[in-house]
């Protein structure tokens, strides 16, 4: 929503790229309300920002009419690709630095966007020391999702985590994000956060890969 958007947005955004500061191509894969292509434009190092969203409406109305989440993006960085995400991955190979899957929920066509399958993709078009997140849903209510997709990704990454936001308006409040990289994922000791986030801050960046003692030890098993 307008009210807690900019939390989710920029949890999804600016985590990878704290822990990949020099990315200069950035790919997101849905996201049609554009929050997180404006929080990635934020960033000057970022050369190229490649939108694939399949519907082209959502973008439209969203830029229109939801202007406080999309800030009505008209960066030039930013190249609106209205087609299948699943589908444009597969055609991509060692191409982008930073892959945002900023999907909707696990049901219908979106299914795919959790498949084991798809992942391999997005592996297969980052660069060599690339990394990805994505939403991995509720870990209260929808904790075996979460699971599947945190095993799925440490399949096909070395080095993977899990990280939490409160956001309130979503089932349970607490979200997860799962971000798998080619290279061990420390934050350098000087961030680069925007200044004018509303959420995120370095002890944000901190804090939220401490995880509840009931998801850690799910991740474990």
């Amino acid at each position: 929503t307008s009210i807690d958007g900019h939390i989710y947005n920029e949890m999804i955004s600016h985590v990878p790229l704290q822990f990949h500061p020099s990315a200069k191509k950035v790919l997101i894969i849905g996201g049609g309300d554009c929050g997180a292509a404006r929080e990635v434009a934020k960033y000057k190092h970022v050369e190229e920002i490649h939108m694939v969203e399949i519907d082209e409406k959502v973008v439209q109305s969203c830029k229109a009419h939801l202007q406080e989440v999309s800030g009505n993006l008209s960066d030039p960085r930013v190249q609106f690709i209205y087609d299948d995400g699943v589908a444009f991955v597969k055609e991509r190979e060692s191409e982008y630095d930073v892959i945002i899957i900023d999907s909707s929920d696990p049901v219908g066509p979106a299914e795919a966007l959790f498949s084991r399958d798809f992942y391999a993709n997005v592996r297969r078009a980052l660069k060599d020391d690339g990394l990805m997140v994505c939403q991995s849903q509720s870990p209260i209510f929808h904790l075996d999702i979460l699971r599947q997709t945190y095993a799925n990704i440490c399949e096909l990454f070395p080095h993977v985590q899990v990280y939490t936001a409160t956001v309130p308006t979503y089932p349970g409040g607490l979200w997860s994000f799962t971000i798998g990289s080619t290279k061990p994922l420390s934050l350098p000791e000087n961030t680069t956060i925007p200044s004018d986030t509303k959420y995120v801050n370095e002890g944000i960046l901190k804090q939220c890969f401490q995880l509840p003692q009931f998801l850690k030890k799910a991740l474990e098993k």
